[in-house]
């Protein structure tokens, strides 16, 4: 072999990887390889190049041959492990790890990238203690320490989540990684004006941080602050993240929580146009919109696009019963309401919606069991006691209607309903 070509040829195709030009590099690595088959460097390379073209058998085999010239090469078995795990063959890449911290015990990226292997199999515990295993190794990377705090997370073990951000933040204060996922985990205990200080304070380390915004109009969400959740909402779509047809979504549904419900059914359409694989979500929210601003024959068609994207989805029956309620079409309303109870069998919304369709057909017995059903379903359902009380009116019932309208007046806050119970209960004394 010449040397001086071999070198000539790696160092040629080191340059075309950092320039991303991995053809032409994997053209140099393997002249390489034809003047040194034993050029174990080569070998790691040009697998590290077919990995970036998408090419992971063939790197897989580079991967191998190196570690065949040399066995203790730890670093081979980490990208072979990586590379692994982009096939989802994550036993292999959990192995190659394995062997890697076996032949390196020091190698913190080694416990890292087993973690998160560990992660995406669920194995949280496993996860943990490998992330543990790194910051042993050098303490003093704040990476880690968030990293961890996800897993953490995922167990609902919130306070350690908090703590291993807030020592990321120690090591890093301009990590503002570390202030969105101590966020997180403060929202997730419930914290919000804490959650909202630390997105804020993403915010401020970077004003271009899709993620912070969306986490801050989450947590305005579930404050029922949505002006301030759809400000947020409209930046991360402004900065045009992968998922925006998921932002416009939430947007939507902030709207929707207004009242706002034509602005709603703009953005569940405009997530429908960029996400049409994904929208039977969207169709739902949307039928919705059109359900409240009194379009019931557009909601229905939505609900029915909702059912053929996912026809175990018994909201989605139920709201379209609702839906076909208010055209009196009960026949049809009852048939999705048996649907959806048969999807759902404890759905007691739908047991009362059924019900309240039986009452307008008429069918009285029907309709009280189930209201019935309803009750014993959801004992605190105001709205269910009200229906049977009224059904139990209609059929003469006195004292069993009084009853119910009394327990619904225990249970409901619904100002209007109670004026209408108390004047119900008043007929029924006469």
């Amino acid at each position: 072999m010449n040397q001086s070509d071999a070198e000539k040829y790696f160092d040629k195709g080191v340059e075309l990887q950092k320039d991303g030009r991995h053809d032409e590099a994997i053209a140099d690595y393997t002249k390489v390889i034809e003047l040194g088959p034993n050029y174990i460097k080569a070998y790691s390379n040009r697998g590290n190049a077919y990995d970036k073209l998408g090419k992971h058998n063939e790197a897989i085999a580079d991967y191998t041959k190196a570690i065949e010239l040399d066995p203790a090469f730890a670093d081979a078995y980490i990208i072979r492990g990586h590379t692994y795990s982009q096939m989802g063959e994550l036993d292999s890449a959990i192995a190659d790890y394995t062997k890697a911290i076996d032949l390196a015990p020091n190698i913190a990226e080694a416990y890292v990238i087993r973690g998160y292997t560990y992660g995406q199999m669920g194995e949280h515990d496993l996860e943990i203690a490998d992330y543990t295993g790194a910051i042993k190794i050098n303490p003093n990377v704040a990476e880690v320490y968030s990293i961890r705090s996800h897993s953490y997370d995922k167990l609902g073990e919130y306070d350690k989540a908090i703590a291993d951000n807030t020592k990321a933040i120690k090591l890093d204060p301009n990590f503002s990684m570390a202030y969105n996922n101590r966020g997180i985990a403060y929202r997730n205990k419930g914290k919000h004006d804490l959650a909202i200080a630390d997105f804020t304070k993403a915010i401020e380390i970077d004003p271009n941080d899709a993620v912070a915004y969306s986490n801050r109009g989450i947590a305005y969400d579930e404050l029922s602050e949505h002006d301030l959740a759809i400000a947020d909402y409209t930046k991360v779509i402004e900065l045009g993240p992968n998922y925006a047809g998921h932002y416009h979504a939430r947007r939507g549904l902030a709207y929707y929580q207004l009242g706002e419900y034509d602005q709603a059914i703009t953005d569940f359409t405009k997530s429908i146009e960029i996400d049409p694989n994904d929208a039977g979500h969207y169709h739902a929210r949307r039928g919705l919109a059109y359900y409240h601003l009194g379009e019931y024959d557009k909601a229905i068609t939505d609900f029915t696009k909702s059912i053929e994207i996912d026809p175990n989805d018994a909201v989605a029956y139920s709201n379209r019963g609702s839906a076909y309620d208010e055209l009196s079409e009960h026949d049809l309303a009852i048939a999705d309401y048996t649907r959806a109870v048969e999807l759902a069998p404890n759905y007691a919304k739908a047991f009362n919606n059924r019900g309240d369709a039986y009452v307008k057909l008429g069918n009285h017995d029907e309709a009280i069991a189930d209201f019935t059903k309803a009750i014993e379903l959801d004992p605190a359902f105001a709205d269910a006691y009200y229906n049977r009380g009224t059904a139990y009116k209609e059929r003469g019932q006195k004292a069993k209607a009084a009853a119910d309208f009394q327990t619904a007046i225990i249970l409901t806050n619904d100002i209007e309903l109670n004026r209408e119970i108390i004047g119900y209960i008043e007929e029924l004394k006469d």
